[in-house]
């Protein structure tokens, strides 16, 4: 559901009037009801985002941006961005929430608006950090400045998202290793690290690459560390080779498909329990009507070659898959884009 410009400014006025109001019991008691619609809508804006369910996480994200959230200012303008067609160059409205978060120093927000201004308070706010020892800033500083030396600082501290992303800037530039040998085992290494420390790019690159240099027991391995995650495409993956069906869709970019005329089973053997089980834990997530229908039809045929004892593995399995796994997720990654001026 989208925000239109109507909405917003009365969104706006209601929340300033609230906050406002003398402290009355009248008063308090709106007040308790607003901190439980700010609460209700961050919870549910953050885990629509996180499934890349843009369209309707715009709504409760306005709730906690207007009230001055600005992580949730720099997710709303991922989601209006979204709503405008394209994500590389920022429209006036995706703009508006960014300006409200980058007054925040919120640093993702002034690399994405791009000016000279903002590029250089977002520099001024991270150098001392990493400086001082912040692996996170000198993640963020690399993707400001594509300078590797901040990646092999962070990679230092053991960030495992830094190890990953060292690997990938090793592979886009071989100079930076001039030795190949040395290169594929350092890239290699690094790979291994960031997975071994739950990095899910990593993890993917382990799995799905066609050239992924990992044999069937680590893919497997690697899947199965992915979907206890709980990404998404990781447990539908998953669930598809315990079924040993063949799954076909336009896929993500990390997660690219071909229409599939074989089953990927990854060594795994065949487990329907676990499979329908799996299956049907993700599909009340599913934000695309077309992908629902096609796992509903899936799921249909998986549960007529199962048996009573079948049944009742999976009804436990999808307990203990609830208990495990507390929240589902697409996004594997904070998107961060260093703007262009406008």
């Amino acid at each position: 559901m989208n925000m239109d410009t109507q909405t917003l400014p009365a969104l706006f006025a209601l929340l300033t009037k609230l906050d406002s109001e003398e402290n009355t019991q009248t008063a308090a008691a709106t007040q308790a009801a607003l901190d439980h619609l700010n609460t209700t809508a961050t919870k549910t804006g953050f885990e629509l985002f996180s499934l890349e369910n843009y369209a309707q996480a715009e709504l409760p994200l306005t709730v906690a941006a207007a009230q001055g959230n600005a992580e949730a200012q720099y997710a709303l303008a991922t989601c209006v961005s979204s709503r405008d067609g394209g994500f590389r160059r920022a429209s006036e409205a995706t703009r508006k929430w960014l300006w409200l978060a980058a007054a925040q120093n919120h640093v993702p927000a002034l690399m994405r608006l791009g000016d000279a201004a903002s590029l250089k308070k977002a520099n001024e706010l991270l150098t001392p950090a990493a400086l001082a020892g912040d692996a996170e800033a000198m993640v963020l500083l690399f993707k400001l400045t594509d300078e590797v030396k901040w990646l092999s600082m962070a990679v230092a501290k053991n960030h495992h998202h830094a190890q990953f992303l060292l690997a990938v800037a090793y592979r886009k530039t071989p100079d930076l290793v001039p030795n190949s040998v040395e290169r594929s085992a350092l890239i290699e290494e690094l790979l291994q690290k960031a997975a071994d420390g739950n990095d899910m790019l990593a993890l993917a690159d382990r799995v799905f690459p066609s050239d992924s240099t990992a044999d069937v027991k680590e893919k497997q391995h690697r899947l199965i560390q992915l979907a206890q995650l709980g990404q998404i495409d990781a447990l539908l993956e998953y669930g598809y080779a315990l079924a040993h069906l063949p799954r076909s869709g336009k896929g993500t970019s990390n997660f690219p498909r071909r229409h599939a005329t074989a089953a990927r089973t990854y060594g795994l053997e065949k487990d329907l329990a676990r499979a329908y089980a799996t299956l049907n834990f993700v599909m009340p997530k599913l934000a695309s009507d077309a992908q629902a229908e096609v796992l509903a039809q899936d799921l249909d045929a998986i549960r007529h070659q199962m048996n009573p004892t079948q049944f009742a593995g999976a009804e436990r399995i999808d307990h203990d898959l609830k208990r495990i796994i507390p929240s589902l997720f697409k996004s594997m990654e904070r998107l961060i884009i260093v703007g262009a001026p406008y």
